[in-house]
């Protein structure tokens, strides 16, 4: 309505462009219980709303991360400097960080248990920090998936397989994402292929809620 776009108007509301107003009228109303159908439709889905933490006054108010946390990282942003800043702030934090870098064909939950298993070979790990949905290309072998998100579904069934324990319980996987959802009203969504980790991370919590961290 806003641009006068004729043609766009006709084909949202299913009439031709030469009708005449008696023609529109009861389109218009089957437009509109469409759209109410739509919103009801929409009101049953689950919705991920970000709330405050009482009390929490910034990064001061935070638990501090301590002992083993393993860096899980893409090779392809081995260099990025927010991969360096967010280790680093792990680090700084009092937490030992140990490095593993993964590539496009490291895929196999198998190979990637014999990974975590060397850098964690020192002692028990405190949880897992995966920064692999930075690395947005297309898989060599299926295109349409982001290899970010093959190598962490291949990471959580791995830690299941080497059996990565914490000093209470097992190590929890925590996945960082950028643009991948807002966390405010001025926050942009830049990201589709990082969001499908939000997916992802819905039905790994589910199937293995020991596992996901919250």
């Amino acid at each position: 309505m806003e641009r006068e776009d004729l043609a766009s108007l006709t084909a949202e509301l299913l009439v031709e462009g030469d009708e005449p107003l008696s023609a529109v009228l009861p389109a218009l109303s089957s437009w509109r219980r469409r759209q109410q159908e739509l919103s009801a439709a929409d009101a049953c889905r689950y919705h991920v709303v970000w709330k405050p933490r009482p009390g929490a006054r910034g990064a001061s108010a935070s638990r501090n991360p301590s002992g083993t946390w393993l860096a899980v990282v893409p090779a392809s942003h081995a260099d990025d400097a927010r991969v360096g800043a967010v280790i680093d702030d792990l680090a700084g934090r009092g937490a030992r960080v140990a490095r593993v870098e993964l590539d496009a064909d490291d895929t196999r939950p198998a190979t990637i248990g014999a990974r975590l298993a060397a850098a964690s070979a020192s002692g028990p790990v405190a949880g897992v920090l995966s920064l692999l949905a930075l690395d947005e290309r297309p898989h060599p072998e299926h295109p349409a998936v982001p290899v970010g998100l093959a190598l962490t579904a291949a990471l959580a069934e791995a830690l299941d397989e080497v059996r990565v324990r914490g000093e209470a319980s097992d190590a929890r996987l925590w996945c960082v994402t950028q643009g991948a959802v807002a966390v405010g009203g001025a926050d942009r969504l830049e990201s589709v292929s990082q969001a499908q980790i939000w997916g992802l991370g819905r039905v790994v919590a589910l199937d293995r809620p020991e596992r996901w961290a919250d």
